[in-house]
């Protein structure tokens, strides 16, 4: 996966994320935007934008901690 389409994954988990989704609520608005990647480039992009993101959104960057580490307990379906 290319960087850029790393950044386009992570600003659209940046635009979707609101306090209290859950992470499959998270997955799927994020899965039907950008429908061809697989859960482990989109779980790695929310890990990239966490980083990103700490300083300046810290409940993001918890928020998006939250989502990638729960993707890795997820067989990959899609």
């Amino acid at each position: 996966m290319k960087p850029q389409e790393l950044h386009e994954i992570g600003q659209t988990l940046s635009e979707l994320a609101k306090p209290g989704m859950s992470p499959k609520q998270l997955f799927e608005a994020v899965k039907a935007r950008h429908q061809k990647e697989k859960r482990r480039d989109i779980a790695r992009a929310a890990l990239a934008m966490m980083i990103e993101t700490a300083d300046a959104r810290p409940a993001l960057a918890v928020q998006l901690q939250d989502f990638a580490f729960s993707q890795r307990a997820v067989v990959e379906d899609d």
